[in-house]
């Protein structure tokens, strides 16, 4: 993969320093963790490549990456901003 190809994602912040999606990860166990991250380097990888069933587009320019843990689905909403970065909004 080049340099021009890669993608940044970028978690969301709160002005009091909270970030909903680190939390998210936090309170999952180690193996939901894991494909947890592995979709997110997924997505950092393919960005807007990464389609369906990893990622569905919902509106206004947000999506859904898509994680299947066991019987568990989890979405994480995120949008693209700039070009080369991903910003996820929640959890």
């Amino acid at each position: 993969m080049t340099a021009d190809s890669t993608w940044r994602v970028v978690w969301y912040e709160a002005g009091d320093g909270a970030c909903p999606i680190a939390e998210f990860l936090d309170g999952l166990t180690q193996d939901e963790r894991a494909k947890a991250l592995a979709a997110i380097d997924l997505l950092e990888e393919e960005g807007p490549n990464l389609r369906r069933p990893h990622t569905d587009f919902l509106k206004n320019g947000i999506y859904e990456l898509r994680i299947r843990v066991s019987k568990v689905r989890y979405r994480v909403l995120y949008f693209f901003c700039n070009r080369t970065d991903i910003e996820r909004i929640s959890n």
